[in-house]
């Protein structure tokens, strides 16, 4: 089991929560996400228990293996709303030299009528979607989504959205950091137009429903890429990584311990643990909810 400490990104959305809540570490007034488990090159996870303490999460991945760390988590804190985006797939985003970015939202709060965009309300053409985006009215034909703790989405690479302000969540993503901008609220940072109408889906988004709110452990969400699962535990529990998969976890609430292979962490709230491929049962002792991040 390794524990790992984050990297921490201010971006100018962000808010303090990620900091008054959990401890994340804040350098100015603002801090947008914690990038908690990550081999991705603009912000790798820091090993933060056991011999290889103070090493790089990408650091450790890549003198064990010889494909990519395919997945990249984060905790993301929106005082403000972000932009208006879209990510491509990988045959697209191959040329700009990382992977596409197919992802999903666990909500964790929100302050009343925070809500978010999902993709179209209606099927749009490619000369509406420009015209709207130049006569900046491109809002009214998003999908306004209100959110609550609890709600999950899938958003697959192609489908234009943004997490409006007052909601913070986990987010689990292929390990990309291609971000096309389309609509920034007059914030005056760059658009990325040429690549944004090459990629965006113009129809409403269409995904599996998740798992029941009542099943344990919940299926959030699942794809070529990562399946993601909540898990509650009261008292006592354990987790159980299917076969040849590795298993990144994300304390959601309480200060569970954990046991695997003869060593014993103990974690507190958005705190992250990632099991190595092979890994024999994890116990896990004490009230918590755990996000399980699988391939």
């Amino acid at each position: 089991m390794l524990k790992l400490s984050p990297t921490c990104k201010d971006y100018i959305w962000g808010g303090t929560r990620l900091h008054t809540l959990y401890g994340k570490p804040m350098e100015g007034d603002r801090l947008a996400e914690s990038w908690e488990v990550s081999a991705h090159p603009d912000g790798p996870s820091i090993i933060a228990s056991g011999p290889m303490k103070g090493k790089t999460f990408s650091e450790y991945w890549s003198e064990n293996h010889t494909e990519k760390f395919p997945v990249l988590i984060k905790l993301i804190d929106s005082a403000e709303a972000l932009s208006v985006q879209v990510h491509p797939d990988d045959d697209y985003a191959r040329h700009q030299g990382d992977l596409g970015k197919n992802e999903m939202w666990f909500i964790l709060d929100a302050k009343p009528g925070a809500f978010l965009y999902y993709g179209f309300r209606r099927e749009i053409s490619r000369e509406e979607f420009l015209r709207r985006v130049e006569d900046n009215t491109l809002l009214e034909v998003l999908r306004r989504v209100e959110v609550a703790p609890g709600d999950v989405f899938f958003i697959p690479a192609g489908t234009i959205h943004a997490i409006g302000a007052g909601i913070l969540l986990a987010e689990v993503q292929q390990s990309s950091n291609l971000t096309y901008r389309v609509y920034d609220y007059g914030r005056g940072r760059e658009l990325h137009l040429k690549d944004a109408e090459a990629v965006t889906a113009l129809a409403p988004v269409s995904v599996p429903p998740a798992g029941q709110k009542g099943d344990n452990p919940r299926l959030l969400a699942r794809c070529n890429y990562f399946t993601v699962k909540e898990l509650t535990v009261t008292g006592e529990g354990r987790i159980t990584l299917p076969e040849d998969s590795f298993g990144a976890l994300l304390i959601l609430e309480g200060e569970p311990t954990l046991s695997c292979n003869g060593e014993t962490l103990s974690c507190r709230a958005a705190e992250s643990v990632f099991l190595q491929e092979g890994s024999p049962v994890c116990r896990v002792s004490g009230d918590c909810r755990i996000l399980i991040t699988t391939k």
